[in-house]
């Protein structure tokens, strides 16, 4: 049990503070104390820092007072600001979007109960009320220890000691309580299920609520694609199998079973289909082939816009892309959830991402000097692909042209005056992936090649467009290295 307990701590954490480009702006003395954080907003622009002395601090995007900290100031951009409620307070977890749901515990009793603070436009505070708040606010209206919780963009989820489920939030399209209204509930609303079914895990994507009860038994309502459940409506999953862990994404739920199947519930297209939600669990078979073992432990997802990808942990500690477009598996060698979710799928991090402290101490923050910093940068290079939304990276021209004659005639040719960013310039890359381009970039910076070995031949052919001889040289050497050729 220790080793598994340790896996996952390792897996947690990120290796590489570059790829938050948020935490790129906080001083490195502040970084040093830090223990994990937590991103959220739409573009990752919101941030909570928990500190190793158990203090919350908020920075970044704060509009509707997402940040917590007491004020309703659009950003909070010099030093974060410290959420003083939160001052030694044990937070188990936090879920969030333009709002924050935190599960704490009391000091006293030792149960736990929700605090929650931000936009509450269809009450997804569940205060009792749709107003904006600037800092956390308890949630007195479920009398019961809370287990869990789970949000989506509008509405939240909440499991409590009774296995009792509790939904708020926008309700128009049946995702609270299976009625389709266009009222919001303000306050938690009991949810009652056939037999008065206990619930053990919850999820919520965009329009609809998804509820696993200790009998193995999926219950399904609101809106999942053009498919309207008005009530919670029951899945019986084949050959009894036995559900581990529930996901919510933006438009789909993913289930993970015991026997290491992960199953997909989303509506199928076909046009013709008089019982949509009979046809609604598609198995991931495709996944597991050859190229991933059926040794999946965990899976992970994010509930941005951003609906193409979630991850598959497998026991070897290999990270699996899941593209639910190309329903193909990007292999990864990777262990590190929050550094794969930022390359891959997301500028979130759906859980608390552990920092180590080796990265903010043996000085690889001084190494990466202004690298992806947009407030120290002249220029952002754009990348268009793993992502609906276009992926950026803040640079400096200076130190591009001083690498290579080519990238100084890329500068000349390709930059182009951009004034939505805040270093009016920018300079586009389709033609390669987020990953590369960002490989490439920290390497210009640091002069050490960070890169998932699988990904080197892509980016040898990268090397060889952009005529870079030094990087060329390299990547052999690099590869003898990772594989431990040198011990055979």
């Amino acid at each position: 049990m220790s080793n598994v307990l340790s896996f996952f701590f390792m897996c947690n954490q990120t290796y590489d503070l570059g790829l938050w480009r948020i935490l790129r702006r906080i001083s490195p003395e502040f970084l040093a104390n830090l223990s994990k954080f937590y991103l959220y907003g739409m573009i990752g622009g919101s941030t909570l820092l928990f500190t190793r002395d158990n203090r919350v601090f908020a920075y970044g995007f704060n509009g509707n007072g997402r940040l917590g900290v007491g004020h309703f100031r659009l950003d909070v951009s010099g030093q974060p600001e410290e959420i003083e409620e939160l001052r030694n307070v044990k937070i188990f977890s936090v879920a969030g979007a333009d709002f924050i749901v935190a599960l704490v515990e009391d000091d006293n009793t030792h149960k736990c109960y929700l605090l929650t603070w931000g936009s509450n436009n269809h009450g997804q505070l569940g205060i009792g009320d749709q107003e904006d708040r600037c800092q956390p606010i308890r949630i007195h209206s479920i009398n019961y220890n809370i287990d869990k919780v789970e949000c989506s963009q509008t509405h939240v989820m909440a499991i409590d000691c009774q296995k009792h489920c509790w939904c708020w939030g926008d309700n128009r399209f049946g995702q609270v309580d299976g009625n389709i209204t266009n009222i919001c509930y303000c306050s938690p609303k009991l949810i009652r299920f056939q037999d008065d079914s206990k619930i053990i895990d919850i999820a919520c994507c965009e329009t609809a609520s998804l509820a696993l009860t200790e009998h193995n038994f999926l219950y399904i309502w609101g809106k999942l694609d053009n498919c309207i459940v008005s009530r919670p409506l029951r899945i019986d999953l084949m050959n009894n199998m036995r559900v581990k862990k529930l996901l919510g994404m933006s438009k789909a739920f993913a289930v993970l079973t015991y026997d290491c199947r992960v199953i997909l519930i989303r509506q199928k297209k076909e046009r013709y289909n008089r019982n949509l939600f009979q046809q609604m669990i598609q198995f991931l078979t495709k996944c597991l082939d050859e190229s991933l073992p059926c040794s999946v432990i965990d899976i992970y997802g994010s509930l941005t816009y951003d609906t193409c990808n979630f991850i598959l942990l497998t026991e070897t500690g290999c990270c699996f892309v899941w593209d639910m477009i190309k329903s193909n598996a990007i292999r990864t060698s990777m262990t590190s959830i929050p550094d794969v979710a930022a390359l891959h799928t997301c500028y979130y991090t759906n859980i608390h991402a552990e920092i180590p402290p080796e990265l903010v101490t043996n000085g690889s923050l001084i190494l990466l000097g202004t690298f992806n910093n947009e407030f120290q940068s002249d220029l952002c290079i754009k990348t268009y692909t793993y992502s609906h939304f276009v992926r950026k990276i803040f640079v400096q021209q200076r130190k591009l042209e001083e690498h290579s004659e080519y990238l100084r005639q890329l500068c000349l040719n390709r930059i182009e005056d951009d004034s939505e960013e805040a270093c009016g310039r920018r300079l586009i890359i389709r033609r390669h992936t987020y990953l590369i381009v960002y490989a490439y970039v920290r390497y210009i910076y640091t002069g050490i090649l960070r890169i998932d070995p699988l990904y080197t031949a892509e980016l040898y052919d990268f090397a060889h467009e952009f005529e870079d001889n030094q990087l060329i040289q390299l990547i052999p050497e690099f590869l003898y290295h990772q594989t431990n050729l040198c011990s055979f």
